[in-house]
């Protein structure tokens, strides 16, 4: 039997339609491929992030650096608005074959999440045109488990007809391998960094030999040095609760922090901010303050408002910077259109930009930096500030003031969001303009939020937020904003093990 050739399978590139570490990732991926002398390389799927055409122009301008044969594969992504012309006038056939380097390829569309009649007729006149043929190998975007029970045992019982025995599918995000009778179904891992689940992004090498099918995981990532540079280094914490002074102390002398953030709640804490204040600087930490969100009622009247600059004049005095400051909690509907927009025809949001402008006008007075910070919603009516888009608004409406606030993500309230956003999608939209981060887990399917950081490939993928930092080459204050030094020093021990699986064994 001639012994075949490896493959490469990449998957779940989402190339979005500005540049990011998406496409630094691919192009890593690809010369890796080329660096380990495949044959060729399938792409399965979810080439691009949305169906639009700046998103295929860049990832067909990427995929055409590489001296390799690359076969795509239509995902869900690429199926904008239940249509696959996008990727039909980009890529050609959604459903096609492949005979190269002695493998039969046979790549499916499944952007319904199942095999339509039309596909599985052309499919069985496929397999009867070439049978027997023992190096075929099926992709498919979608795993199994997601078609309808009918379709998915009509595809088994065909396989099964045929002798095919191998699937490779994606999607998921999660490597995995599910036996379906004598035919196997292989989940790759995502190359995308804000995608990938339980390990380092990357794709999968492959190759057939006496009927079976081996594979390797190659994985993708930056340099640790960046990781360590742009994320480890600069720890801070956050207390999310009253924190003694000793605390404080008890942290810094077993861990290196860079910063430690001033929490306002109301004007009883201001005497422990300022012993926690002189707790910090002993420690050498920058202080960054954190104000209370400004209390706006249905009209726009500001109801916290002395409070306020009484809390904006103690950051001055402590040296306090930058100073996060939160969008109101007033709930979406009443500031914004339905796109999210800031819709200045109703009736609360013009005097409650008008209260930021004064806010902010303050601070940047007192040489403070303002950043804004994303709160999230739990409830199923957005609170204002949940989405990138929020943020935006204040901001051009406040530079259009002739102010200069940058933003405050905080990762936890994004993933912990009723929509179960992306780190990619905050980065890209707060650009260069970030001062700092609150870090700490958010879950989407429990809304939990400020607790430690267990798991480095969780929901919160904290790879892709170091290789966006990274990318953009910032540094700021990364805070964990958590209950208890207990929690911080946990989330420190995780976060530290990333630079090591980053440098590989």
């Amino acid at each position: 039997m001639t012994k075949l050739p490896p493959f490469a399978v990449i998957a779940d590139a989402h190339i979005s339609d500005t540049p990011g570490i998406q496409d630094d990732h691919l192009r890593m991926a690809l010369r890796a491929a080329e660096s380990r002398r495949v044959a060729f390389v399938v792409i399965a799927g979810d080439i691009v992030e949305a169906g639009q055409r700046a998103c295929y122009e860049n990832a067909i301008a990427i995929i055409a650096e590489t001296s390799l044969p690359c076969f795509p594969l239509i995902g869900n992504k690429e199926a904008s608005r239940n249509t696959t012309q996008g990727y039909r006038s980009h890529f050609g056939r959604p459903y096609y074959t492949v005979q190269h380097s002695g493998y039969r390829l046979i790549m499916l569309s499944t952007t319904r999440f199942e095999i339509p009649p039309p596909q599985m007729r052309w499919l069985r006149r496929t397999l009867q045109e070439t049978a027997p043929h023992d190096n075929t190998i099926i992709v498919s975007h979608h795993y199994l488990r997601l078609f309808p029970e009918a379709r998915r045992d009509e595809f088994i019982s065909l396989c099964a007809e045929f002798g095919i025995k191998h699937l490779i599918v994606a999607h998921s995000h999660n490597p995995k391998v599910t036996a379906y009778g004598p035919l196997t179904e292989r989940v790759v891992q995502a190359i995308d960094p804000d995608k990938a689940l339980t390990s380092l992004p990357g794709f999968t090498m492959v190759r057939l030999a006496a009927g079976k099918l081996h594979s390797e995981f190659v994985p993708v990532t930056i340099p640790a040095t960046q990781i360590q540079r742009h994320l480890v280094d600069h720890l801070g914490y956050a207390p999310a609760t009253d924190c003694p002074p000793q605390d404080i102390r008890d942290l810094c002398a077993e861990y290196p922090l860079e910063s430690y953030q001033l929490r306002f709640g109301g004007p009883d804490t201001l005497p422990p901010l300022a012993r926690q204040a002189e707790a910090a600087r002993e420690c050498g930490l920058q202080l960054i303050g954190h104000l209370p969100t400004p209390d706006f009622d249905e009209a726009g009247a500001f109801l916290n408002e002395d409070h306020m600059r009484r809390c904006i004049q103690f950051c001055a005095e402590q040296q306090a910077d930058p100073v996060v400051l939160h969008p109101t909690k007033l709930p979406a509907d009443l500031l914004t259109d339905a796109y999210q927009r800031l819709n200045l025809k109703r009736t609360a949001t013009r005097p409650l930009l008008d209260a930021y402008v004064e806010i902010v006008g303050q601070m940047e007075e007192l040489g403070i930096h303002v950043a804004l910070e994303n709160n999230s919603s739990k409830k199923k009516r957005t609170t204002f500030g949940g989405l990138p888009s929020h943020l935006r608004g204040i901001l051009d409406y406040l530079r259009d003031a002739g102010l200069h606030p940058g933003f405050c993500f905080d990762i936890g309230h994004a993933k912990g969001s009723i929509a179960s956003v992306q780190i990619a999608e905050w980065m890209a939209a707060l650009g260069d303009d970030l001062l700092c981060l609150h870090i700490h887990t958010g879950d989407p399917k429990t809304h939990t939020t400020h607790e430690p950081i267990l798991d480095l490939f969780s929901w919160t993928r904290w790879y892709g937020l170091a290789a966006w930092l990274a990318y953009r080459n910032l540094t700021v204050p990364c805070l964990l904003e958590l209950t208890t030094p207990t929690a911080a020093a946990t989330s420190i021990h995780t976060l530290r093990q990333l630079p090591s699986i980053c440098a590989g064994p």
